[in-house]
């Protein structure tokens, strides 16, 4: 496997000050060093990214070549020389255009999911207006019930108090 190299400056403070890393040259560059890739023709052309730690998982460790094409049949990301050998045949594509149309779908999915969240907070207030509804209504039937036995208990109270008047 390739050892990626580490053209690095080490700050005071012990931090490490890469910048860029050049996914054609497999190293990654602290601004010093990286000065070459804006100056020489050549290496004007290398594509450079932000610096990373883990550029050694975007290499191939068959061939020691960018993961740049995406093999949709097994799932995984390759280099260009394993979709001719073990991915012969196999649906691939670029890694850019499997990681556009990924995030594609994650936004469609995330729009539905936003849209049945919304639904779902609908029906929640929906359903706290009923509750609410419902309390006034039972608020309205206790005075209602409770109206209703104080005139009962009048009206026993007073039939029992003119059966005791005859009574005497």
């Amino acid at each position: 496997m390739l050892d990626l190299e580490m053209w690095s400056v080490i700050s005071a403070h012990g931090e490490n000050t890469n910048v860029k890393s050049c996914l054609m040259c497999l190293a990654s560059y602290c601004d010093t060093h990286l000065q070459p890739h804006y100056e020489v023709a050549p290496l004007k052309k290398h594509k450079l990214v932000k610096a990373s730690t883990q550029l050694q998982e975007k290499i191939c460790s068959h061939h020691d070549k960018l993961l740049e094409v995406h093999c949709r049949t097994d799932q995984q990301c390759i280099c260009c020389f394993c979709m001719m050998d073990e991915h012969k045949g196999h649906d691939t594509v670029s890694a850019a255009a499997e990681r556009t149309e990924t995030q594609k779908q994650f936004g469609e999915k995330h729009q539905e999911s936003q849209k049945k969240i919304q639904n779902r907070e609908k029906e929640i207030q929906k359903l706290r207006r009923a509750v609410d509804s419902l309390k006034v209504s039972v608020g309205v039937i206790y005075i209602y019930i409770t109206y209703t036995y104080i005139q009962y208990m009048h009206t026993y109270i007073s039939s029992l108090s003119g059966v005791l008047v005859r009574a005497k």
